[in-house]
């Protein structure tokens, strides 16, 4: 009885806004996930917004959420674009390049594929040719 008794008083103690779900406005600290959950539902507009945001506050690996925006939109050039971004702020620049690569021309791939090489040549799967 005496849990009870705690638990109605933890009631009474709140206010009315703490339990009012239907004006419950939820922020996401992590807008780069949110923009892939958009795209997964196939929301690519929406998915858009979220990876710009998460770009205003310095989210790096955004560009290449916003690559894959731009690649569904089939804008393939913006897709290129936005990993040549991510290339130059990346810090592992292989990984970057071995990225660009299934965004960009397929000229422009190769290069990007022997760079990861050059770059990391311990990596999984090298490129050979």
């Amino acid at each position: 009885m005496l849990k009870a008794r705690v638990y109605t008083d933890v009631n009474v103690i709140r206010p009315k806004e703490y339990w009012d779900y239907e004006s419950l406005n939820v922020e996401w600290g992590a807008l780069n996930n949110l923009g892939s959950i958009y795209i997964d539902c196939s929301m690519l507009d929406q998915a858009e917004t979220a990876y710009n945001n998460a770009l205003e506050i310095k989210h790096i690996r955004a560009h290449q959420g916003l690559a894959r925006v731009y690649f569904l939109k089939n804008q393939r050039k913006e897709a290129c674009e936005e990993m040549t971004k991510l290339i130059e702020k990346a810090f592992s620049k292989a990984a970057a390049y071995e990225k660009r690569s299934q965004y960009c021309e397929r000229e422009k791939a190769k290069e990007d594929l022997d760079m990861a090489t050059t770059l990391d040549t311990l990596r999984t799967y090298p490129y050979r040719y």
